[in-house]
C-alpha cells in the first residue's frame, strides 16, 4: 500500500474512497478539489486502487490532497468492460478488506470523516465500526439511484422470504442489469475547448453521445453511429476514444468529439 505525501499535519482528516472508474472517479476527485480548496485546514486522502494511483498520481490538485493506495484486487481498467458485473462484484466483495487495513496502518491519520461512493455499501460498516460518520457520493442521476433502490429492496424483500440473504456483490450484479446502460458517464477534461463550443450553441440544441467505457463498439457501428448524426443534421457532442479524426471527417462540421480524458 501507498502511503500519502508528507503534509503537514491539519485538524480534520476526511478519507474518500471512490469506485475505481473514470465516471466515478473524477467526480470524487472534483469534490475533493472543492473542499480542499475552500478549506486549507482540512486534509483529505483520496484511496484508490494501486492501478489508478498510477494514472492520476501527476494530476494537478491542491497541497492539502493526498492519494493512498490499496493492492489491486480488482480487475484492470484495461479489462473493465470485458466482465462489468464480475467487476462490479470484485468492488464489493474484495476491495472492504485492504480498506480496512489502510485505515489501520500507523502513517496515516485517523479519519474524522469518511466519503464513499454510493454503490459501495460496504463503506458503511467500515465506518460504523470506528465510530467515524461518512456520506456517500452518488454520482449518477436520480431517475438511476431511484431504479437502484427499487431493484436493491425488491430483491432484498425477495431473499428475506425464501431465507436465503444475497450478498452485496449479487445485489450489485443483479439490480445493476435492469439500469446500468442507462446511466451517463460523465468525464472531465483539463481543457475548456468544449465548454466553449457549447457555450455558443443555442440553448437545449446539442445531442450528447457517450457509449460508456465498457461498451464495446464495432467500427461498423461506429460508422453508422457518425453517418446518422451527419444525416440528422443536430449539433452533438460526442464522447469518443478512438478513432476520433475519422469520425470527425464523417459526422460534418455541425459538432465535436472529445476523447473525455483527464489530463
Amino acid at each position: 500500500m501507498a502511503s500519502p505525501e508528507n503534509n503537514p499535519t491539519p485538524s480534520f482528516h476526511v478519507v474518500a474512497m471512490p469506485y475505481p472508474g473514470h465516471g466515478h472517479i473524477n467526480p470524487m476527485l472534483n469534490l475533493c478539489k472543492a473542499m480542499a480548496e475552500r478549506r486549507s485546514d482540512i486534509l483529505i486522502t483520496i484511496v484508490v486502487t494501486e492501478e489508478w494511483l498510477g494514472l492520476i498520481d501527476s494530476m494537478t490538485k491542491p497541497p492539502n490532497i493526498s492519494f493512498a493506495s490499496i493492492p489491486n484486487v480488482v480487475p484492470s481498467e484495461q479489462v473493465h468492460g470485458d466482465d462489468i458485473y464480475g467487476f462490479g462484484r470484485a468492488v464489493m466483495t474484495k476491495m472492504k478488506e485492504p480498506f480496512e487495513r489502510l485505515l489501520d496502518e500507523p502513517w496515516i491519520q485517523p479519519p474524522d470523516f469518511i466519503i464513499s461512493d454510493g454503490v459501495m455499501p460496504w463503506a458503511a460498516e467500515v465506518a460504523g465500526r470506528r465510530n467515524i460518520p461518512l456520506a456517500y457520493l452518488w454520482v449518477m442521476s436520480a431517475s438511476v439511484y431511484a431504479e437502484w433502490g427499487r431493484q436493491s429492496n425488491k430483491l432484498k424483500d425477495s431473499s428475506s422470504n425464501s431465507n436465503q440473504h444475497p450478498s452485496e456483490g449479487e445485489l450489485y450484479n443483479l439490480a445493476s442489469k435492469d439500469f446500468i446502460n442507462s446511466t451517463i458517464s460523465t468525464h472531465i477534461d483539463n481543457t475548456d475547448d468544449y465548454m466553449k463550443w457549447l457555450d455558443l450553441q443555442p440553448p437545449s440544441s446539442v445531442l450528447y453521445v457517450s457509449l460508456r467505457r465498457f461498451l464495446h463498439v464495432s467500427k461498423a457501428q461506429m460508422d453508422e453511429i457518425a453517418i446518422g448524426l451527419h444525416k440528422s443534421g443536430v449539433r452533438f457532442l460526442w464522447v469518443a476514444r478512438r478513432d476520433m479524426s475519422h469520425l470527425q471527417e464523417m459526422c460534418g462540421k455541425r459538432g465535436v468529439l472529445w476523447n473525455g480524458v483527464i489530463d
